[in-house]
Formats: C-alpha cells, sequence, structure tokens
C-alpha cells in the first residue's frame, strides 16, 4: 500500500506542468545574461587592444 501512494504522488508530481513555465522564462533569462556577459567580454578586449 506504501509503494502504491508513492506511485501515485509520483505521477501526480510528474503530470504538474504549472512550473513550466517559470522554468522556460528563467532559462531564457539565463541565455540573454550569458550573451550579454559574452558581448562584454569582448567588447573589454577590444577596448584593452586600443590602449
Amino acid at each position: 500500500m506504501k509503494a502504491q501512494t508513492i506511485l501515485n504522488d509520483l505521477r501526480r508530481l510528474l503530470d504538474d506542468t504549472r512550473g513550466a513555465s517559470a522554468v522556460e522564462y528563467g532559462l531564457i533569462v539565463a541565455t540573454v545574461m550569458l550573451a550579454i556577459f559574452a558581448s562584454l567580454s569582448q567588447m573589454g578586449l577590444s577596448l584593452q587592444k586600443l590602449t
């Protein structure tokens, strides 16, 4: 009986998609921030070569 309860809880957890949008938005923000950091790093290297 205990195993059946655990399986039911796992099924309910896997079927729950309420947090999916938040995770997707978080991945988009992380990707944009990574692109910004990379471009600022390259810009810093380019400015360093000017001096």
